[in-house]
């Protein structure tokens, strides 16, 4: 078996590249053939092969091509010549510098190098239906070139191919992630790790682009698998709100097992906005509670387009009415938009924060565990928790209700130190 996050043997199998013309270059077809440089009038018979020639020539010589200026024919519009160049041809263009914006103060490569070939489409022989001639050729580079084992670093040889993007998103859809993706891509074609034609980057660049285009497909996607999960099960519950431009405000929705522990331990709820969802920018809200396991099950998912008191409360407000009845005791954090919406549209709710509950927060609470020896500070945390929510009779009813319990030794425990 092979395990996609280990480092694979080094061995000697030859590299595939992509060039800038479309196509793969094999490295060891260019060490037996074309070991050359271009020539004036040296001919091919179709501009891809001029540029797959330059390519080739290039790569080895240390540098990479970029396609320059062209002319058209008058009779016809198709294209009679073409320059190619060095990528460091040319100068860079004056950067506005935009003080109230963070931007990279990155130097450019160009150099204004002349290094370039030109070809021109003419006939020499009938029987060729078109013939590209080389016209000029500049050797010469004004800055230094690299080393065969550098050049596949420059973008023009990470180019990703249409096979290749194709099994990128086919393996990201079944949920590996880009590490594994470069190992499984490595192993297919039999390269050695790092090898490949492209790098971790170029794949997350690649991602990152499709998410970008098939963005505004999201939210259509996602209203139409609830529609879906409706018709399968009614107790699927999801409600929407649109803004005026007809675009996804708020969404919550809850499955129809979280509908169904819902009613079944749905007294106590924790309400949580903490995780923000990093690409939309939207807060994601949870409704979660405890089963008579005490596993922590969900109830509920919200995304939400900002945190204000009217999100809050149409919030609270759908979330009652899905769940056809509010909880008896609603946890949060110290937000004051959304105590204040819980105190609007669940008057009957009582809502402590968590740092309520606790007393004191996580960090004292640590503190204190770690400088006093015994259990009183953490049994007087509880017994704070359950004095304030206003549940000690139904606690002590608990208590002899499953008498010899843990839960029971722990509170008169607690008792008879809190007495003494």
């Amino acid at each position: 078996m092979i395990d996609l996050n280990e480092l694979p043997m080094d061995d000697d199998d030859d590299d595939i590249r992509i060039n800038v013309c479309g196509g793969e270059i094999d490295e060891h077809s260019v060490e037996n053939e074309n070991n050359f440089e271009p020539f004036i009038d040296q001919s091919f018979l179709s501009e891809e092969e001029a540029c797959k020639f330059y390519e080739i020539f290039s790569k080895r010589s240390g540098f990479s091509v970029q396609k320059g200026r062209f002319t058209t024919s008058k009779k016809d519009g198709k294209v009679n010549r073409r320059d190619f160049f060095c990528h460091r041809e040319g100068f860079p263009d004056k950067k506005i510098v935009d003080v109230n914006k963070n931007q990279r103060n990155r130097e450019s490569i160009r150099c204004g190098c002349k290094a370039s070939i030109r070809i021109i489409l003419k006939r020499s022989f009938e029987i060729f239906p078109e013939e590209w001639h080389v016209t000029r050729f500049v050797a010469e580079h004004n800055h230094k070139l690299l080393p065969p084992d550098q050049v596949r670093f420059l973008p023009s040889y990470r180019a990703i191919s249409k096979e290749d993007e194709e099994q990128i998103l086919l393996y990201k859809e079944a949920g590996l992630s880009v590490r594994q993706i470069m190992r499984v891509m490595e192993l297919e074609k039999n390269m050695r790790h790092w090898r490949t034609c492209f790098f971790h980057m170029d794949v997350h660049n690649f991602l990152r682009m499709i998410r970008q285009k098939n963005g505004h497909n999201d939210v259509m996607s996602l209203l139409e698998q609830c529609k879906v999960e409706k018709i399968e099960n009614s107790n699927f519950k999801y409600d929407y709100t649109v803004d005026e431009q007809n675009r996804l405000e708020h969404i919550l929705w809850v499955p129809a097992h979280c509908f169904n522990g819902y009613i079944k331990y749905g007294d106590a709820v924790a309400f949580d906005t903490t995780y923000k969802v990093i690409y939309y920018d939207m807060p994601f809200g949870i409704f979660v509670g405890i089963d008579n396991h005490g596993r922590t099950i969900l109830f509920g998912s919200a995304l939400l387009r900002n945190e204000t008191l009217d999100t809050f409360q149409w919030l609270m407000k759908t979330f009652v009415t899905l769940m056809r009845k509010p909880p008896q005791t609603i946890i949060t954090d110290q937000d004051a938009c959304i105590k204040q919406a819980i105190k609007v549209e669940m008057p009957l709710c009582h809502s402590p924060s968590m740092r309520f509950v606790f007393g004191i927060s996580p960090q004292n609470l640590v503190a204190g565990l770690s400088q006093f020896s015994g259990r009183n500070i953490l049994l007087g945390v509880v017994d704070l928790a359950i004095q304030d929510i206003g549940q000690s009779n139904l606690h002590h009813t608990m208590l002899d209700t499953y008498r010899g319990s843990s839960l029971r030794t722990l509170s008169v425990g607690f008792v008879e130190s809190d007495s003494e």
